[in-house]
């Protein structure tokens, strides 16, 4: 019953002022209410477990509130997360690189997409030494190498903290591989 009864108060303490006849407009409010009562607690649960201070519960629907309010002010590719057609370049035009926001965006689902043209990958690609992918970042919209040899997908979206020594040494030396023998270990 602890559980039931703290639920309770965190949903009553400050309260969805709704008041209608219809009841099913009061269970909406209070159905608002409790959701944000739970993701309060979800929240402090993992504010102590990052050894922060977590904000009163006040605070917090204030500022559900407040993005709720701004919501529609911001811009459209805040709100929507329908990804653009890809147009393939023409031959022997040049692709950008995105920015690094989109880049390390990591709200945003990177997944390779397989595409029929050959093109050149943006990561690993040098003018003397040019490697071609049929893969794709269906949110970058850029070309990169996706094989056992290399994987420029995971390294060209790997934070900025990893250094660019590692990664083109990486890719210079050969992959290494595991054996595994196929005799059993003999055991003394």
């Amino acid at each position: 019953m602890g559980g039931i009864d703290k639920s309770d108060m965190l949903t009553h303490l400050y309260k969805t002022p709704m008041k209608s006849r219809r009841w099913y407009i009061r269970l909406y409010g209070y159905i608002i209410d409790l959701c944000t009562s739970n993701a309060w607690v979800l929240y402090k649960r993992d504010a102590i477990a990052l050894l922060e201070k977590p904000m009163p519960l006040k605070d917090f629907r204030l500022k559900i509130s407040t993005f709720a309010r701004t919501y529609k002010n911001r811009p459209a590719r805040m709100l929507r997360n329908t990804p653009e057609p890809f147009v393939l370049p023409r031959k022997g035009q040049r692709t950008s690189r995105p920015s690094d926001n989109l880049r390390y965006d990591y709200s945003k689902f990177h997944c390779p997409e397989f595409v029929n043209q050959r093109m050149t990958c943006k990561f690993c690609s040098t003018k003397d030494d040019i490697h071609r992918s049929r893969w794709i970042c269906n949110v970058c919209k850029v070309a990169l190498c996706l094989n056992d040899s290399r994987n420029c997908f995971q390294d060209f979206h790997a934070g900025p903290s990893s250094s660019s020594a590692s990664t083109s040494a990486s890719h210079a030396a050969s992959p290494t591989s595991v054996t595994f023998s196929e005799t059993p270990a003999s055991t003394p």
